[in-house]
């Protein structure tokens, strides 16, 4: 149930800052569409706009912390969320091997060139989100103690947020060395 509850938590945290950063405003919005029609694959990218793409994978980056908010969905909101992070894994490699290193925005944000430590990123987090689809699917629903759920839900928070920062915090830590 922790494994779960953290999952859920850990990820709609993601999702939600990865939409709201995307979507804030006009500049930010604009930085994800070109970030997407950089990063989507070449056959994609003839067949799909990114201007049709974008708002897409924003409505299904918007929808998992909903998904995930709802007991009876939240088995949909982890597959969607695993599905999402593997595919922006692969883009991002297959990007990468394209020599591609523009920012990719991926939390709005970010203005980090793209690296391996972004395909990293969201290989774990696809990794967490089958991690809690297993958990959802093989423990029976337990009761958890209101205090050792906010420990969970605020260690998911603190590390969701981690996650979106990562690249300002490698940047830190980069000229610090």
């Amino acid at each position: 149930m922790y494994l779960l509850l953290g999952t859920r938590s850990l990820l709609g945290c993601v999702f939600l800052v990865s939409f709201v950063g995307k979507a804030w405003g006009r500049t930010r919005y604009d930085g994800y569409l070109a970030a997407t029609r950089r990063l989507m694959p070449r056959w994609a990218a003839s067949r799909i706009p990114a201007r049709a793409a974008a708002p897409g994978i924003l409505a299904a980056e918007a929808a998992v912390p909903v998904l995930l908010a709802v007991p009876a969905s939240v088995l949909a909101g982890l597959a969607l969320s695993c599905v999402l992070m593997a595919v922006f894994a692969a883009a991002t490699a297959a990007a990468l091997r394209r020599g591609e290193n523009a920012p990719c925005h991926c939390f709005g944000f970010s203005q980090r060139e793209l690296t391996s430590g972004h395909v990293t990123r969201n290989v774990v987090l696809a990794v967490l989100a089958l991690a809690g689809v297993i958990a959802g699917t093989s423990s029976a629903a337990r009761p958890v103690a209101a205090v050792d759920a906010a420990v969970v839900v605020a260690l998911a928070v603190v590390f969701a947020l981690l996650f979106a920062i990562a690249d300002d915090l490698a940047d830190v830590f980069r000229s610090a060395g």
